[in-house]
């Protein structure tokens, strides 16, 4: 069906033989890689409703490196 619908098909490979090989030490470390703080979150933060559009458009354009958050309100 995908063939002659021409249709192409792209993301990652979730059960990839590599991926496996390795899933025991990610799973050993990851905890202790956040812990020590080897392991860093990048954040590209929004301000404020107004702007809510344009750092929705920014995501799907690429143009924000990370997670994209939309900054409401301050706690």
């Amino acid at each position: 069906m995908m063939v002659r619908k021409r249709l192409r098909w792209q993301g990652f490979l979730v059960l990839d033989q590599n991926i496996t090989l390795h899933e025991g030490a990610r799973d050993e470390n990851i905890t202790k890689w956040i812990q020590d703080g080897s392991f860093k979150s990048t954040d590209h933060i929004t301000d404020g409703m107004d702007n809510a559009i344009d750092g929705f458009l920014g995501m799907l354009k690429g143009e924000n490196l990370g997670k994209s958050i939309l900054k409401i309100a301050d706690e």
